[in-house]
């Protein structure tokens, strides 16, 4: 007994550091790209413009001002031969923490034995989708919208165990919440409308199951939400946010849309995408089969099902005023991407828990372990490349130059993520590029050999 105790001990330190390896790997061979050129290149820590940086980011482009003091100094050119290593480990553990956070809002503490499944399961998921590298392994992103999520995750799992719990936490943790919202307020605008999306689901959830509301009326809840809200407003405010939005917007009378139109073409815009349709079906068929056997389910579950449908269809909403004429990018999707996942894996390990997964997980892991393979073998081909790419760099004088495209075959484009430049030497990403590697210009030419 004592042995297999410690080896169910030591199963998910295994499985982590495993999983860290993985994801270290493959943030090694993610080149940067796109944004990341362009603020290495202003290289705020050895010109001392990081406050100018940051003045004209908000009022020129973002109120994110948590996340772009974290961009711009991590991406200092100066420092980068240090700073990437850096970006590249501290990615790898936000990753690991991201997928065990997830896991215990899933199964809570006494299923360790399945975070190695869980684990595969969100990551092929992600992978099948496409929009994994773009989420966890562009450096920028990753910043901007990754380590966010693990702050986000860390309160919301904190939240979650003292729900129902009457006393306060100490007042040291409840400045922690304070200083924790003010982070997240200027850390990204999409948190702020998920933390109000949260808060409003968790008050229309309490009222539908009739739970006494006095339990979320807790100090810690109340000063962390009006952090976020007072952050939020300056970060949303910033002049930067407004010229953004008339950047991406499309052209067109747009005024004279009424609320069903907006509300319809945003459902459209996040359900865009062919697996997202396949999704809506699968998570309409959940909540009518939810409702209609509501007192077969364990209530426990129909109260978290309840919780996740309505969370993510107020997501949606939050986003009314912008999606009907505007995409919304495959990084904005991270966190409704995660409640679905979510969603799907609490729905249906209920409905499968007769079923002895345990005789198919040399199935799943194999299977699991050709998507890490694959998507390994993807990113040694993409680095090959960008080696290749920067050694010409390196070594041409040229002050405008042409250097090989990409043009790996679409199987292994898939499931890396590589926003390169363009011919157009106008570009920003072109421009940023340039600047990076003190050229006049760059363009693409030739496909590499």
């Amino acid at each position: 007994m004592a042995q297999l105790a410690n080896k169910n001990n030591s199963q998910p330190f295994l499985i982590n550091l495993g999983l860290f390896v993985i994801f270290l790997v493959w943030n090694c061979h993610q080149p940067l790209v796109a944004d990341d050129f362009v603020r290495s290149a202003i290289d705020v820590l050895n010109n001392g413009t990081l406050f100018l940086a940051l003045k004209n980011s908000y009022y020129g482009w973002s109120g994110r001002l948590s996340a772009e003091i974290l961009a711009y100094v991590l991406f200092s050119k100066s420092y980068l031969s240090y700073f990437i290593p850096l970006i590249n480990i501290v990615n790898s553990l936000v990753l690991v923490s991201i997928l065990n956070l997830i896991y215990k809002l899933a199964l809570g503490k006494n299923h360790k034995s399945k975070l190695g499944l869980f684990s595969l399961l969100y990551l092929t998921y992600f992978i099948l989708i496409g929009t994994f590298a773009q989420d966890f392994l562009w450096k920028t992103v990753a910043i901007q919208y990754a380590w966010g999520a693990l702050i986000l995750l860390t309160i919301i799992w904190k939240f979650y165990i003292t729900l129902e719990i009457k006393q306060n936490d100490p007042w040291w943790q409840i400045l922690l919440y304070g200083l924790g919202g003010i982070f997240i307020g200027f850390y990204n605008e999409i948190y702020i409308a998920f933390i109000a999306d949260i808060y409003l689901s968790v008050f229309i959830v309490y009222i539908v199951f009739k739970k006494p509301l006095y339990n979320l009326i807790k100090t810690q809840y109340i000063i962390f939400l009006l952090a976020v809200v007072i952050c939020g407003i300056i970060s949303i405010k910033a002049p930067g946010n407004f010229l953004r939005q008339q950047t991406y917007l499309s052209k067109g009378n747009i005024l004279h849309y009424g609320i069903l139109s907006k509300v319809f073409m945003t459902y459209v815009q996040f359900f865009r995408y062919g697996y997202h349709i396949v999704f809506a079906f699968i998570l309409l068929w959940i909540g009518i089969s939810t409702y209609r056997n509501r007192k077969i389910i364990p209530h426990k579950l129909v109260i978290t099902l309840s919780f996740l449908l309505i969370l993510l269809n107020i997501h949606i909403l939050s986003f009314v005023e912008v999606a009907y004429f505007s995409p919304i990018s495959g990084r904005m999707l991270l966190i409704m991407d995660s409640i679905i996942f979510l969603t799907f894996f609490k729905f249906f390990h209920y409905k499968l828990r007769n079923f002895d997964i345990e005789k198919y997980n040399y199935f799943f892991y194999n299977i699991g372990l050709i998507i890490i393979a694959y998507v390994t073998i993807s990113y040694y081909q993409l680095y090959k490349f960008n080696l290749k790419r920067e050694k010409i760099l390196k070594n041409n004088a040229a002050a405008n130059l042409a250097v090989p495209r990409n043009c790996t075959n679409i199987i292994l484009k898939y499931p890396v993520y590589f926003d390169d430049i363009t011919e157009n030497k106008k570009d920003f990403r072109n421009i940023g590029f340039a600047a990076f590697y003190g050229k006049k210009s760059i363009v693409t030419g030739a496909c590499s050999e």
